[in-house]
Order: C-alpha cells, then structure tokens, then sequence
C-alpha cells in the first residue's frame, strides 16, 4: 500500500471524531453561554428589585424612628444578608476578560468548572442560610409592630411569616436543584472530559 492511500485512510478514519469533537465543543459552549445569559439576567433583576427594597425599606425605617433595637438589628440583617445574596449571584458569571472562548483554553475552562461547582454551592448551601437569616431579620422587625397584638396573634403571624419566606424560598431551592441535575451536573461531567484531555500547554491533545 502506498504512502498516499495511508494518510488519505488516516484521514478518513479521523475525520468523523474530529467532526464529533468541534459538534460537542459547540453543544458545551452553547450551553455556557446560555447558562450565562440567564445568570446575568437574573443577576440584572435582582439587583433593580433589591435596589427598590432598599430604598423602601430606608424610607420607613426613617419615617417611623425611632425604634427598638431589636428592630434595629432586624433591618441591618436583612439590609446585609441582601447585599451578600447580590455578592454571591454576581460571583456566578464568568469573566470572559482575557480568556480565550473556546474549550482549548485550560484557563478558560478552569474558571467555568470553577464557577458551576460554586452554583451549586450557592443553591444547595447558601441560599438556605440566606432564607434562615432573612426570617429571623424579619421577624426582629415585627417584634415591634406586634408589640400591641394578643399574644396567640403575634406568635401566628411570626408563624406564618417564617413559613411562608422559608418555605416559598425553599421550593424556588428544590427547583434549582433540579435544574442543576439535569443541566449544571452533565456539563460539569463534560468540562471534566475536556480539561482531561487538554495538553499541558491548553490545547487539545492529539491522539
């Protein structure tokens, strides 16, 4: 067999796998940047909401001092465990800032790995802890303006309050756990695949 029939065999042999390959590349990167575009926005409405409660909330803390320091402290928890929330969510976006987008970028890909394990840190993790915090910061605040109402009244309504943010928080959390078997965790797997198979250099090793 000559040399030519060699290479041209060779090269069709490897042409569907490297085909495969740039195909999945694109599928992971479309994905990425999908994944992306939802955090920002998410990211985006959070912080005009939160921005608005912020507001808000300074307004009647003023309008309606003084107060107790039980009150207080329940405004300064919930003013801090909203601007930690705004801290974590931004923390999820990747910086595309120097990187190389594509997935022969050891750097790159680091970083995106880096990023989808701390989502899912965020979701199974830290917002529980931010709902715990939220209920109590709230619940200091209506120490004070159920201070007048029976004491069967005031334990219902802290009652219902603390169900309601914990529980309503804790199924937008069972969702995301979720959304995150069936998205973040296949992808994790596949980053995983590509970083494996990455030179010491960042480019795709030859086999």
């Amino acid at each position: 067999m000559k040399f030519e029939d060699i290479q041209s065999q060779w090269q069709e042999n490897q042409a569907p796998d490297e085909i495969s390959t740039e195909l999945n590349h694109e599928s992971i990167m479309s994905q990425i940047i999908r994944l992306q575009r939802k955090t920002i926005f998410a990211g985006l409405a959070v912080s005009v909401s939160f921005a608005i409660v912020f507001v808000a909330i300074g307004l009647l803390w003023q309008k309606t001092a003084p107060h107790t320091w039980f009150f207080q402290a329940g405004m300064i928890m919930i003013y801090l465990d909203m601007i930690l929330a705004l801290v974590f969510i931004w923390s999820l976006v990747i910086s595309w800032r120097n990187h190389s987008l594509n997935l022969n970028s050891a750097q790159f890909i680091s970083q995106t790995i880096k990023k989808l394990k701390r989502r899912r840190f965020v979701n199974r993790t830290v917002i529980p802890i931010y709902l715990l915090i939220l209920v109590l910061g709230i619940n200091l605040v209506y120490l004070e303006s159920l201070q007048e109402m029976e004491e069967f009244e005031r334990l219902l309504t802290h009652l219902l309050v603390s169900v309601c943010t914990f529980g309503g928080g804790m199924i937008g959390v069972v969702f995301g756990r979720k959304r995150d078997a069936r998205i973040v965790s296949p992808l994790l797997a596949e980053l995983e695949e590509v970083r494996a198979g990455l030179g010491p250099e960042g480019m795709t090793t030859e086999v």
